[in-house]
């Protein structure tokens, strides 16, 4: 996923994994056919 993504893992206590859920989400649609994704992304935000 790190390959397809091209980013770098980011910590879990960051905003940044959920960016990176996102961007995961983006390239799967992307490169393959899709006929559901789900994506959880953490709630470190809603914390903040």
């Amino acid at each position: 996923m790190l390959e397809l993504v091209g980013l770098p893992l980011p910590d879990v206590y960051s905003a940044g994994l959920s960016e990176f859920v996102f961007a995961a989400g983006v390239r799967l649609a992307q490169t393959r056919k899709l006929d559901l994704i789900y994506l959880s992304t953490t709630d470190y935000i809603q914390h903040k």
